[in-house]
This record gives C-alpha cells, sequence and structure tokens, in this order.
C-alpha cells in the first residue's frame, strides 16, 4: 500500500478519537466525521480495565482519567443480601498502571474530543458518508453536506450498528439480542466505598463501580425471553422493581432510582455481533470493540466491548469459577452460557489469531486435549462450566480441519516471549 497521508474516520466515539489522536501524532491528516450535531455521549459511567488503561496511557489521557474518575485494585463479592463472600485481588499490567478504573462516559468524551482537536484533527458534525467511490489509490467519499474529498484511508468507528460496515459488507451478520439487558444508574458513592461490589441474585445480579470521587455508576442485569424495549418513563420503575430483594447498599440506592436519580436510569437490550475477518475492503477498514471481536458471549452479556461489570468469572476460567464454587454461590446459568455458534467462530478466530502471531495453531488442539482428559479425570466437572459450549471431541475435529485448510506448517513458531511469560507470572499471583 502506498503511504497514508489523508485519513477520513467515521464515528467520533472512543475508537474513532483514540485512532485520530494517534494518528495525527504521526503526522496523518485527519477528517473525523460524525452524526450527532453535539457531538455527545450517552449513558452512564464505564469501567476501565488493564488493557483499556494502557491504550489510555499510550493516547496521552490517562493522568487526565484517573483524576477524574478513579482507580481500584481490588473487588468485593456478595450474595443477594448483601452477605460478604470474597475479595478478589486484580493485578495491573504494569508497575507504573492501576488495575482497573472507571469513569463517566461524558467525562471520558470530553477529554478524548479536546485531545483530538488540540491535535489538529478536523472534526466535522452533523455529516454523514452518502457515497464511497474506489479511486485507485485513493477512496473519494462523499458527503450529506454536499462536499467531496479523497482519501488514502477510511476508518469505520461508528458502533454495532455501522451504516459503513452494511455499506462494505452487505452481506455480512446483523446484531443479534444476547438474551438479556441492563439497567445502569448513577448515584452518590457512600462513605468508604471504593471498589468494585457485585451482588449475585438468583437470575440477576447488581453491581457497582466508582467512576469519579464522589459518584458511582450502578447497573442490574438480568435475562430477558425477548428483545423487549422499555419507554423511558417506564424505566426507573421497572429498574425499581427488578432491585427488589437486594441487600446490602442496594435498597438505598434502590429508593432513589424513582426521585433523585430517575434521571439517569439508563435501559439497553444488550446486543451482540460479530464481524468475521476481513474487516477490511480495498481502502476501508473497521476498528473498534465490535469489529472481529468475539469477547466471548459473557463479556458482551455484561457491557458490550467495555469489559465492564464483568463478575468474578473476569479472572479467567478455572480461577474465577473455582471463587465462586469455594463461596457457595448459587452461579447464574444465564452468566455462564456461551451461543455454540459463536465459540465456533471464536475457534475459528483464535487459531488464526495463533498462527499470525508466530505460535503453532496445534497448541490450540492441545489445550482442547487437557480439557477433554481434565473432563475424564473428573467427569462432569468441565461439563458445569461450559455448559453450553460445543462439545470438546467437535472442537477437535473442527480446529483440526480448519488449520489444515487454511494454515500451511511453518518451519518454526514462536515458543515463548518475555509478555507471556509477565503474563503467566501475574495469573501465578492472582491464583
Amino acid at each position: 500500500m502506498a503511504a497514508i497521508d489523508k485519513v477520513l474516520i467515521v464515528g467520533g466515539g472512543v475508537a474513532g478519537m483514540s485512532c485520530a489522536i494517534q494518528m495525527r501524532k504521526r503526522g496523518i491528516e485527519v477528517d473525523l466525521i460524525d452524526i450527532d450535531a453535539n457531538w455527545r455521549s450517552y449513558g452512564a459511567g464505564i469501567t476501565v480495565t488493564g488493557p483499556t488503561l494502557r491504550a489510555l496511557q499510550t493516547i496521552g489521557v490517562l493522568n487526565e482519567v484517573t483524576a477524574a474518575g478513579a482507580t481500584w485494585n481490588n473487588m468485593k463479592v456478595l450474595n443477594q443480601a448483601g452477605e460478604y463472600l470474597t475479595d478478589v485481588q486484580l493485578a495491573p499490567l504494569a508497575a507504573d498502571l492501576p488495575a482497573t478504573g472507571g469513569i463517566m462516559r461524558p467525562v471520558l468524551h470530553r477529554i478524548l474530543s479536546a485531545k483530538t482537536v488540540a491535535l489538529g484533527a478536523r472534526v466535522r458534525l452533523a455529516t454523514t458518508l452518502t457515497d464511497l467511490t474506489d479511486a485507485g489509490d485513493q477512496v473519494q467519499a462523499s458527503f450529506s453536506d454536499g462536499s467531496t474529498s479523497r482519501y488514502d484511508l477510511v476508518v469505520g468507528a461508528d458502533g454495532i450498528f455501522s451504516r459503513l460496515r452494511e455499506r462494505i459488507f452487505p452481506q455480512a451478520p446483523k446484531p443479534t439480542f444476547t438474551g438479556q439487558v441492563i439497567y445502569r444508574v448513577v448515584a452518590e458513592r457512600p462513605p468508604g466505598f471504593d471498589c468494585t461490589h457485585f451482588f449475585m441474585g438468583a437470575d440477576s445480579k447488581v453491581g457497582f463501580n466508582p467512576v469519579s470521587p464522589t459518584h458511582m455508576y450502578m447497573f442490574l442485569l438480568h435475562p430477558a425471553a425477548s428483545n423487549p424495549w422499555i419507554e423511558p418513563k417506564d424505566q426507573p420503575q421497572r429498574l425499581y422493581e427488578a432491585m427488589e430483594g437486594f441487600g446490602g447498599i442496594v435498597p438505598a440506592i434502590r429508593n432513589t432510582v424513582r426521585t433523585t436519580n430517575a434521571s439517569s436510569v439508563n435501559y439497553r437490550p444488550l446486543e451482540v455481533l460479530l464481524h468475521p475477518a476481513p474487516w477490511y475492503r480495498g481502502h476501508i477498514v473497521l476498528i473498534g470493540s465490535r469489529a472481529a471481536r468475539h469477547g466471548t458471549r459473557q463479556a458482551t452479556r455484561g457491557e458490550i466491548a467495555q469489559l465492564a461489570t464483568i463478575p468474578l468469572i473476569f479472572m479467567g476460567g478455572w480461577t474465577g469459577y473455582g471463587i465462586y464454587e469455594a463461596a457457595g454461590l448459587a452461579v447464574p446459568i444465564t452468566f455462564l452460557k456461551f451461543s455454540r455458534d459463536f465459540e465456533a467462530q471464536a475457534d475459528y478466530l483464535g487459531a488464526q489469531y495463533m498462527y499470525r502471531a508466530g505460535y503453532d495453531p496445534q497448541a490450540f488442539i492441545s489445550f482442547f486435549e487437557k480439557i477433554q482428559a481434565l473432563e475424564k479425570r473428573k467427569p462432569g466437572m468441565v461439563a458445569k462450566a461450559f455448559a453450553d459450549h460445543p462439545q470438546t471431541p467437535d472442537r477437535i475435529l473442527h480446529s483440526q480441519e480448519e488449520i489444515a485448510r487454511i494454515l500451511p506448517a511453518r518451519d518454526e513458531y514462536t515458543v515463548t516471549t518475555s509478555e507471556f511469560e509477565d503474563v503467566k507470572a501475574r495469573l501465578a499471583r492472582i491464583e
């Protein structure tokens, strides 16, 4: 590809602004368009985990984010009645990073938008694409204001309902309902509240995360049989009803969701999209948490693409699941199930990621074989944790077929790296 001198970014959210910032640092000319005339960010709080904190550090806004938000290194797990069950210590990715944090979405938007403008990106609001034409080494873009311009690269960062994605991949899968809905509300932090708190119910959970020195945001997740929409005027009452039966600090917040905090109540059915590779066509590329990211359905059920509000299973595999078991929690099956179709797609992509990173994809098969051996030694254990995954023998067979079909053998592979050893050490400390 020829040198990239001028880029169009479609979508002024977190992904689009982050892309614009990094490109401007490299001297690339950037036009960023957004459909919203006021360039607003909706929603309540957002949890920023280790990889996101590291990315914010790279972008150059970490100090501003942590000053305006909150950071912490542990989370507390309680049962539905509010009785303490366990603490989980979270390991930071690096010595100069907190383990996790939170911030109000509009505040994060303000920080990133200020950086985007300060670095010289041209931001055009109330503007949409009307046409894209292949112009050889460039793409000609036409806009809703009647103007046109040519670009070396067009970046689609316009979210899960991306119009650009639909334009360049008209046969791509559409977002699908995950089977869960989420409520969010912002409230003042009570004295001593300084980290994530999870209240685990029988078929729902309530979580709290700090998002500023004075406030926190609460989320409530519960399953839903269909994809129901609730009118904004009815959302506070429905949230109030859903919070019934929880103890601890939940009742105090429940008393505010129809009064002082009613205006901050936010409700969404959770939808997920896995866009398979390739994620580009010609000089147009898709980015963002929805582009080719399974993220596992577990994560999207908690908070699509933000990796926010994930329970102990967030700790990973058997560590998180073991804590659930040791604590005597009745783990809601809706938080453990995965779609077999999604998981099969994730296997397909996972083998490719390993191969492209230099690793032997046969190690992928070895992992499944170890799971299969564990199931034989402790019947039922694996089946319980992977209740709705494809069966292990099927995954082995299908993965072997895909590897043989699309990944030619190499003379040598990467065995280990310093980063891999660092991750192993962090996991050992957690366990």
